[in-house]
């Protein structure tokens, strides 16, 4: 037996009048149809992330976005049989850009602070509270040109609101002049020339 097949042309033949219509008016009227236009590319961001209570590099944010850094730091240290142990987190960088690879804004803090220490009786003493929040900003002050490395300069300061075991309850100023060199591909050169020769 013959199978039969239907087939509801009516909505092909609205999407191609839909399609073709703007042409067909077009030439028409004796205008040139004009092409799509392509909705240009949007620019390459480059994230260059810190290190939240560890180091600072000379990477900015990009400008109008937000970046958002955390972690968790352990600490354990044992000087002349006093052992120390110290918990952070979670701890926070947020960064915001206002002028392109020139200048943001900075906002920081270790988080919750935890730390058991020896009493020297074979008790432990035990801390903990929040630590204080730091407001600054980073600015650069040189590209690297040649020899010389790119510098930044970054200036922040706590606002005395943590809590009282763990935060001075004052303001306290940091200034940092901080230095960075891209090397580029010469040290991947170096290491590959090292290993081929052996």
């Amino acid at each position: 037996m013959p199978h039969r097949f239907s087939t509801n042309v009516r909505p092909l033949v609205i999407a191609s009048l839909a399609v073709w219509s703007p042409c067909l008016i077009a030439a028409a009227r004796g205008q040139p149809e004009q092409p799509p236009t392509v909705p240009a590319a949007a620019p390459e961001l480059t994230v260059s992330p810190d290190r939240p209570s560890f180091s600072d590099g000379c990477g900015f944010t990009p400008v109008g976005h937000l970046s958002l850094e955390t972690g968790y730091t352990f600490t354990f240290r044992n000087r002349d049989g006093v052992e120390t142990q110290r918990h952070n987190g979670p701890e926070l960088l947020a960064r915001f850009g206002l002028i392109d690879d020139r200048l943001e804004l900075r906002v920081t803090s270790a988080g919750y602070v935890w730390s058991r220490s020896d009493s020297g009786s074979g008790g432990f003493d035990s801390t903990a509270g929040w630590s204080d929040l730091a407001l600054g900003a980073k600015v650069k002050l040189l590209d690297q040109d040649g020899a010389v490395p790119k510098l930044c300069f970054e200036g922040l300061t706590t606002v005395g609101g943590g809590s009282d075991a763990i935060s001075s309850q004052i303001a306290e100023p940091t200034l940092k002049l901080i230095a960075s060199y891209d090397t580029g591909d010469l040290l991947w050169r170096a290491l590959y020339r090292g290993h081929a020769r052996r």
